[in-house]
């Protein structure tokens, strides 16, 4: 599938933008959405945090879950953070995040409540505790019933998934249960900027890179390039990190944007 680019927003322009879609919020409460958080336990991956947030604006209003093990911080100064999660992220995917998050909630508005509930969205950016990083996915699972045609709150998992994605940088994707289709989303600046601040490639590695383009396999790659097939596994795993890239098929769009194919 094609990854298409959304261009960063800073979290200065996404709240001025929600502002007024935020104003006739009223109070809620996760009796909701109780059902689905009593069965997160069967959808995890990893260990996890639930947010009810402000639909129209994505202010927290509840968390649960394993707050404290993941953030270091108690349910209560979760919910009292201005930006929520993005106040424990990365610092150089926050903008990506929000123009994913405003990107996705421009698209959920097109469909009625019935179709946005078919329609499951995941952001892959990074959380940075005590300069480490944690990889987290974000997936907003479920909307409350329409009050005056308006939702009122989203409810959102967020899970630990750095014992699956190791490297990469922030993207979105989107799944429609209805169309069976997935779309998939980059930060639109995010590869030019890792061409910027990463080594780049060394010959052979372009080499080893082009032939992956090519549709080569690494045992074909070592036959024509007269190495063996672990240096060349050695020579796809230095791509994929000093590309920031989570596969070959995005270390090869890294490699044709910035010259290198």
């Amino acid at each position: 599938m094609a990854t298409q680019y959304i261009a960063p927003m800073p979290m200065a322009k996404f709240d001025k933008y929600f502002a007024d879609l935020g104003k006739n919020q009223h109070q809620g409460s996760e009796s909701l959405f109780s059902t689905t958080i009593l069965a997160m336990d069967k959808m995890a991956v990893g260990p996890y945090l639930w947010i009810i947030s402000h639909a129209a604006d994505l202010r927290v209003k509840k968390v649960g879950g394993m707050v404290r093990e993941l953030t270091g911080l108690s349910a209560e100064e979760f919910e009292a953070l201005p930006g929520g999660a993005s106040e424990l992220s990365a610092a150089e995917d926050i903008d990506s995040m929000f123009g994913f998050l405003y990107h996705s909630m421009q698209y959920r508005r097109q469909f009625t409540l019935q179709r946005r509930n078919q329609i499951f969205i995941s952001y892959y950016f990074r959380f940075r505790r005590e300069g480490s990083d944690q990889w987290m996915m974000m997936k907003l699972i479920e909307e409350s019933p329409e009050e005056n045609g308006v939702p009122q709150y989203l409810l959102a998992m967020l899970m630990d998934v750095s014992h699956i994605r190791k490297h990469g940088a922030p993207m979105m994707t989107i799944y429609d249960a209805h169309t069976r289709k997935t779309l998939v989303f980059e930060s639109q600046v995010t590869h030019l900027e890792l061409a910027q601040a990463n080594p780049v490639l060394s010959k052979r590695e372009v080499e080893v890179l082009r032939h992956i383009a090519q549709g080569y396999s690494s045992k074909m790659i070592a036959a024509a390039l007269g190495i063996s097939q672990k240096t060349v596994e050695n020579h796809r795993r230095n791509i994929l990190t000093k590309t920031n890239s989570p596969t070959s098929a995005a270390a090869i769009t890294f490699a044709l944007r910035t010259g290198l194919l």
